[in-house]
């Protein structure tokens, strides 16, 4: 979580005496809260300046606008923090303004590596990358959050209260995640310990990230007990089962409606015929139905050449319809529905 820290250091903001809807912020119930650091390769190592660190937030990787990388030191991070029996939690960086595509990629990768129990924290750190739409940034996220609780994890959303308030609809996102936020709102100096006048006042917040130690580590506070989940109170031993949804079949006939032009797919999804040449700009799942969820084929890169003959405006995405072999078709999602960014170029 680099990028904050040139943003918000200085930016402190003085809280009312009632910081949040359910909480008590005072320094005299300090020592009643749990305290713990974020990390990312910048710490290899773990640390505990407060003497009292009970739990560690890791960065697993991100993506940046469908560049999906891994954070080399995570794995390391995980087993230094169960060594200390700390209650380890994970984050990701979520560039992807209101690209759900790019966000369902980030997520069908990372969900799959969480090393940290069923129930633990996902959080997505949203700091860079939204677009000018608040509703399609809002909606990415909430995308985002559901995919994490339906894989059985808690989700999170990290940011500092002024980006949150100019890119997010941050009422949304507590009326179906209440008390989900994780915000970061630096105070002055080098103490260790949270000083409580420097809260950064809005509803919903679990998690608030008080300072960055000089530039060592972040370091955070626990203010609803979040930071047990997984361990001592909301465990799952499984992800939780996904809803049963109809499989597309790329080989049943469809309904023609208009004749050679327009046609309504066995998923009652409406197809177009025109043949063309895509060009991706982005790595993009190539799958055997156009859903989202739809099993993969291939997870293509920049560059790759699909040639279609139809395309359908639907889920979220525009999707192509690709000719294989033995009257098999490949769907690709080439555009956003709600923004009509392309992910790539046409002929």
């Amino acid at each position: 979580m680099k990028v904050k820290y040139k943003i918000i250091k200085g930016m402190a903001v003085v809280a009312a005496a009632v910081f949040f809807v359910g909480a008590n912020v005072t320094s005299s119930h300090a020592a009643e809260r749990q305290y713990g650091g974020d990390y990312s390769k910048y710490q290899p190592s773990l640390y505990n300046n407060t003497g009292k660190d009970s739990f560690g937030i890791s960065q697993i990787g991100g993506s940046v606008n469908g560049y999906i990388y891994d954070q080399a030191t995570y794995s390391s991070h995980m087993n230094q923090g169960k060594a200390r029996g700390w209650h380890m939690h994970t984050y990701i960086w979520d560039q992807t303004g209101s690209n759900q595509y790019q966000t369902q990629a980030m997520l069908n990768y990372f969900l799959a590596h969480i090393q940290a129990p069923y129930g633990s924290i996902v959080a997505l750190d949203y700091e860079a990358g939204a677009s000018w739409n608040i509703e399609a940034n809002t909606d990415n996220i909430l995308l985002g959050m559901r995919m994490i609780k339906q894989a059985g994890f808690t989700p999170m959303l990290y940011s500092y209260k002024p980006y949150l308030m100019a890119h997010v609809d941050v009422n949304r996102v507590l009326q179906e995640f209440p008390n989900s936020l994780w915000v970061a709102g630096y105070q002055n100096g080098l103490s260790a310990w949270p000083n409580y006048h420097y809260f950064p006042s809005m509803n919903g917040v679990a998690l608030w990230q008080y300072s960055d130690y000089g530039g060592q580590q972040d370091m955070n506070v626990d203010l609803t007990g979040i930071t047990n989940n997984g361990y001592t109170q909301n465990k799952q031993t499984a992800p939780k089962p996904a809803q049963s949804v109809k499989q597309p079949n790329p080989n049943q006939k469809a309904e023609v409606i208009t004749r050679n032009s327009v046609w309504k797919d066995n998923m009652g999804d409406v197809w177009h015929s025109e043949s063309g040449t895509f060009t991706s700009n982005t790595w993009l799942h190539l799958r055997w139905g156009a859903k989202p969820y739809s099993s993969t084929i291939a997870y293509v890169g920049p560059g790759t050449v699909i040639k279609y003959d139809a395309w359908s405006r639907h889920d979220g995405f525009v999707y192509l319809r690709q000719p294989r072999g033995n009257g098999q078709y490949g769907y690709i999602a080439c555009r956003d529905a709600n923004t009509n960014e392309a992910f790539g170029t046409f002929k």
